[in-house]
């Protein structure tokens, strides 16, 4: 396990660059990965990178979500008549999938620079906020349909979660 690790270490340092996010994450140690980002140059190559990788997970995250959109009534047309609102919560939890997509690298980043804690912190918010709304929403309102108010629920926690990510990330790249 040492020599792998040791390979991949001296690969980065090689490269010029962090491969963290492409690195298993038993191999995303803190006391490996975080002098790489000492420099200038290697910070603003690992933020190119990030933001690449988000946008691959946007366009890889965008296409499923659009064919389910697009086929969703052939979906809901197996489950029968009895299952008629099933094609509005399938597409939104299609679309729930793309701030998860994003938001799970941007959560792959902060385990690698080792923000243990502040990740943890950020998804206890976002699921409490999901139990307490849904409760809320249930207790309130029961005669409305569950399955699409859990799933706008789903969108809407893990968008704010997304936000508050890429405000997290924006206000802690360093000054150019």
């Amino acid at each position: 396990m040492q020599q792998l690790e040791r390979l991949v270490y001296s690969q980065q340092q090689h490269n010029g660059g962090p491969l963290s996010c492409l690195s298993p994450p038993f191999l995303q140690k803190r006391d490996s990965v975080l002098p790489l980002w000492s420099d200038e140059k290697t910070q603003k190559y690992h933020q190119r990178f990030l933001w690449q990788m988000m946008a691959l997970n946007l366009i890889c995250s965008i296409l499923p979500f659009l064919g389910i959109l697009a086929l969703s009534g052939v979906i809901t047309s197996f489950y029968g008549n009895s299952f008629a609102d099933l094609r509005v919560v399938i597409n939104v939890y299609a679309f729930a999938t793309i701030p998860m997509c994003l938001t799970s690298v941007l959560q792959a980043d902060l385990l690698a620079k080792g923000h243990n804690w502040m990740l943890f912190i950020l998804r206890t918010i976002r699921d409490v906020v999901i139990v307490v709304t849904a409760y809320l929403l249930f207790s309130t309102q029961p005669e409305q349909s569950t399955a699409l108010n859990l799933s706008l629920i789903n969108v809407v926690a893990y968008s704010l979660s997304a936000i508050t990510l890429f405000v997290f990330f924006y206000n802690a790249q360093p000054t150019r």
